[in-house]
Formats: C-alpha cells, structure tokens, sequence
C-alpha cells in the first residue's frame, strides 16, 4: 500500500515538473511562405518562423502587446540581427530586406497576451 502511494506521488509529481517547462500556448498560429502570425491569450515561451525573402522585400510588421512581457527578434545571415525589441510595446511598421537570405522571426512571451503578425511582400 505504502509502495503504491509513494509511486502515484512520483508520477503526479513528475507530471507537474514536466508541464510546468514546456512552452505554453494558447491562441492561432499561422505560417507560410509570405506569413507568419500569432494571435494569443497566452505566450509563455518562444515560436518562430522562417521565411526566404529577397533583396529589397518589404515585410509589413504588427504589434498588439496587450499584457505581459513580449520579445521580438528578426535574424538573419549567420544570425545577424534585423530587428529587435524586447519588451515590446504595440506597433506598425515595415521592414525593408537589404540582402536575399532565410530570414527567421522570433516571438518570446512571459505570460503575454496580444498579437504578431509579418507579412512579406517580394
């Protein structure tokens, strides 16, 4: 009985330590060739995307940070940095592509709620 008891306690506890690392996501995500988008109740933890963009695309950038803590990173060549904010505030912008390359954009959020969206345009 004793030996049943501590092993149900080991699972329930290794069960909590597992979900409590893991990235949380509550929301839509979408991603293709020319888009990537999230729109989330919550973010704990970090996706990303990759898109192959050329010389003088033009990436059109929306931001609604609407709680928490919400990172952005756009990277390129040997991870050079094309963009980056960290604790995000809520935004529109563009992004010129100066050199043709696979792009990757990063979202980070710590119990975050809100919005990203890149779309790319050749």
């Amino acid at each position: 009985m004793k030996k049943t008891i501590g092993i149900s306690l080991m699972i329930i506890t290794a069960l909590l330590l597992l979900t409590a690392c893991s990235a949380r996501f509550t929301g839509t995500e979408t991603a293709d060739a020319t888009h990537f988008a999230l729109e989330f109740t919550r973010l704990d933890g970090t996706k990303a995307h990759e898109m192959e963009l050329g010389e003088g695309a033009i990436v059109d950038v929306i931001i609604k940070a609407e709680s928490g803590r919400l990172d952005i990173l756009v990277s390129g060549e040997k991870g050079e940095v094309v963009y980056q904010a960290n604790d995000a505030e809520s935004m529109v912008f563009s992004l010129i592509i100066r050199k043709a390359y696979t792009y990757k954009f990063v979202v980070m959020g710590e119990d975050a709620a809100g919005a990203v969206s890149f779309t790319a345009y050749p």
